[in-house]
């Protein structure tokens, strides 16, 4: 009996020194260390499904992050192609539109001495010019809208459009201004062709 309890006390001791020389393992370290014990226990086969769909997982995350970002871009891309196309498209209604009114004034000393014709032409010559000084107006207020993603920096869009718009009302004021002197409302038959070679040289 004492034998047994000297063996006890004995064992007691070296487990009790056991145990104060063995360092406290980390939280992180325990749960590592109980992570790798739990896949230790796994099968190859699971070891190599959960793999496959660890890496499946991350690839559909990746692939939605980048189809996310990528529809943005296209977007954004689409965004500055239609603000493009919206530019070209209202400068070429500028340009047809001032193109119109220099044919209706080019053929208004053709039909001198024809009141309906000469009337026609007059009205469609100025109806034009008017056209194009709104479209200036509209092409000004876009340009002022997305200053940005305009084809041309806006300083430079904006300058030429006022040049163009001084230009436009210049032409307006000098067919005004040739039609008044050459008296072509009031026009005798004998003053036909001098009235149209004045026009023509102006």
């Amino acid at each position: 009996m004492l034998l047994f309890t000297h063996t006890q006390s004995k064992n007691s001791k070296v487990e009790q020194q056991h145990y104060a020389q063995k360092p406290l393992l980390p939280t992180s370290s325990i749960n590592l260390t109980g992570l790798k014990g739990g896949c230790n226990h796994l099968r190859i086969s699971q070891k190599i499904s959960y793999g496959y769909a660890l890496a499946i997982g991350i690839a559909i995350l990746g692939t939605g992050a980048g189809m996310r970002l990528g529809d943005y871009f296209r977007k954004q891309a689409l965004v500055e192609v239609n603000v493009a196309q919206q530019q070209q498209q209202m400068l070429q209604n500028l340009q047809n539109t001032v193109f119109e009114a220099r044919s209706h004034a080019a053929r208004l000393p053709v039909v001198l001495g024809n009141t309906v014709w000469l009337q026609y032409e007059h009205d469609r010559f100025v109806g034009q010019i008017n056209q194009a000084k709104i479209l200036i107006s509209e092409i000004e207020s876009f340009a002022r809208e997305n200053p940005d993603r305009l084809a041309t920096e806006e300083a430079a869009l904006q300058a030429h459009l006022k040049k163009s718009a001084l230009v436009i009302d210049y032409y307006g004021q000098l067919i005004k201004l040739q039609l008044k002197e050459a008296e072509v409302w009031n026009l005798q038959p004998n003053s036909l062709e001098s009235a149209q070679l004045q026009m023509l040289r102006d």
